[in-house]
């Protein structure tokens, strides 16, 4: 099931809403579909780019210990 349709309280009308009206709702509150379409790809590059510079960080590592045995 669609997490962004279990149902959500709306402090605005104070009810609940289930189904489609708690997906609509959820998107409106995070920006709608394109931001959160940009904010979804700009945390994973992010995360992305952050284990590419771990990975060449313990590679650099790794390398000089091999050099200064």
């Amino acid at each position: 099931m669609d997490g962004f349709c279990e149902p959500y309280w709306d402090e605005e009308t104070q009810q609940w809403l289930y189904g489609a009206a708690a997906r609509e709702k959820r998107i409106k509150e995070l920006g709608g579909v394109d931001n959160i379409i940009n904010e979804a790809g700009r945390v994973g590059g992010e995360a992305a780019l952050e284990h590419f510079m771990d990975s060449i960080e313990t590679e650099k590592r790794n390398n000089f210990r091999l050099v200064s045995e």
